[in-house]
């Protein structure tokens, strides 16, 4: 029904009815309850830019819509907006302030005009050119055409009782009473956080301990998305204890003010460096260019949508160091396709730090191998790595040249694992996120031939917890 998604952090509750030619901005992210009627062409946005800034930098927050709201037609949501209970949004209201719940409104700005039942007994459905959104005590129409996709999507997910589907690698993370919401903190709160943290200031002990430990490189794409960057490189900053490390950022020709972040950066960090590409060579080619620059013994390939945690580079060197039949680890993580991802429980980044210490604790020495480990956060020997030929190129922009090295380490008779005790967060889709669905889709079933036709089988998704 033409529905448009970019992002990938929404939440789908139960009985959700999205019409036709809605928009979802999930960049930062919407979480929509229960029993809520989404009328044709709506906007919910989770990301704008500030007219006041000189810069016109973004800004957003988290969209929430709880229970038994309805959203009238052509009706803009605007970021960080939330929808109280049993809300009705009148058709064209560009919604600004938060809306108390069963408040009716309505205008630009939207204002209350009115108040609404608190009895409330119908169940969202859809049936279009047959009644209505909405179900009553009726029978159900056995007619599935007349569903939209994305509802047939998310009804056929709920009866297999799968949390998250992976199609075309576009992921609908769905309510689960398991499963909590593995992106709870926006980015204006991450940016806060850390703009009053101070970074990590080394002892001339720790200094001199340097020449007796290995080099880790960290190695960063970056592409547009400046406060993603931002926090990235602060978080590694403020919250690497691990001495001996440098940090390679290869800049895939970014438009905004990327760039010029960087070079005020590295003037202050003497182990950061960076490259400025002028055209975008892709995940694999830009990865490949930050390996060859590593002057470390091994390499830590970490996507710019990531905030580290307190000794995370330690937890996965000693997994190195102990095992070398170990050719890939990685840790795990609040978000991500595969068993890596698990359930987290804070709701702040000062929880984030516990959460992860705690958890180092109680997992300490425990890892699991795994079929393969999304490149959000992967560690590697530098010369097997370049004994591998390193990432394939094939895969052209991104997708699949993880799944390709995972196979090329099982083949070399090497193990690929993770670590239960090291934890990264992961806001996820970041860049790829800004790709429209029909491109995106495209260069899945693109990458996704070329893979299969270079192991000569199919392609098979992965499984969560």
């Amino acid at each position: 029904m033409g529905t448009f998604v970019t992002g990938s952090f929404i939440t789908i509750g139960d009985n959700v009815v999205i019409n036709r030619s809605v928009y979802l901005d999930g960049r930062i992210g919407i979480t929509c309850k229960n029993n809520i009627s989404i009328s044709p062409e709506v906007y919910i946005l989770s990301l704008e830019h500030d007219p006041n800034d000189p810069m016109f930098a973004t800004r957003g927050g988290e969209v929430v819509i709880e229970d038994n709201v309805w959203v009238g037609a052509r009706a803009i949501i605007l970021p960080g907006i939330h929808l109280g209970e049993g809300s009705v949004i009148g058709a064209g209201a560009v919604v600004t302030h938060d809306v108390e719940p069963y408040k009716i409104v309505a205008g630009n700005p939207a204002r209350p005009i009115g108040d609404r039942s608190k009895k409330i007994e119908y169940r969202a459905s859809y049936f279009p050119w047959f009644d209505s959104d909405v179900q009553r005590n009726q029978p159900r129409v056995n007619n599935q055409k007349a569903e939209s996709r994305i509802t047939r999507i998310f009804r056929r997910v709920k009866e297999e009782g799968v949390r998250a589907v992976i199609s075309k690698k576009i992921r609908f993370i769905f309510k689960s009473k398991k499963i909590n919401n593995p992106h709870p903190i926006s980015v204006e709160d991450w940016y806060s956080y850390f703009k009053h943290r101070e970074e990590i200031v080394f002892s001339k002990e720790s200094i001199k301990k340097q020449l007796s430990i290995p080099k880790v490189s960290i190695l960063i794409l970056a592409y547009n998305n400046l406060i993603i960057n931002q926090l990235c490189l602060k978080s590694i900053y403020c919250n690497t204890t691990y001495p001996n490390f440098e940090v390679i950022v290869v800049d895939n020709a970014s438009s905004d003010e990327t760039p010029e972040f960087l070079k005020a950066f590295s003037e202050s960090h003497a182990n950061m460096k960076f490259v400025l590409n002028d055209e975008n060579k892709g995940f694999a080619a830009g990865n490949n260019q930050a390996a060859k620059l590593a002057t470390g013994e091994y390499l830590v390939f970490l996507n710019n949508d990531t905030i580290v945690t307190k000794g995370w580079i330690e937890g996965l060197l000693a997994y190195m160091q102990k095992d070398p039949n170990i050719g890939l680890i990685g840790p795990v993580t609040n978000s991500t396709g595969n068993e890596a991802m698990i359930n987290i429980n804070y709701k702040t980044p000062s929880q984030m730090d516990v959460f992860a210490a705690n958890r180092a604790k109680k997992m300490a020495g425990k890892i699991f191998y795994i079929r393969m480990l999304a490149f959000f956060c992967v560690m590697t020997r530098k010369d097997q790595y370049e004994a591998l030929g390193g990432l394939d190129e094939r895969f052209l922009v991104g997708m699949f040249e993880d799944d390709d090295m995972a196979v090329r380490v099982h083949s070399s008779g090497q193990h690929v694992v993770c670590a239960e005790d090291v934890f990264v967060h992961h806001f996820q889709g970041a860049s790829f996120g800004k790709i429209d669905n029909l491109r995106y889709s495209q260069i899945f079933e693109e990458n996704k031939k070329r893979y299969e036709e270079k192991w000569g089988r199919k392609w098979e998704p992965f499984q969560l917890r």
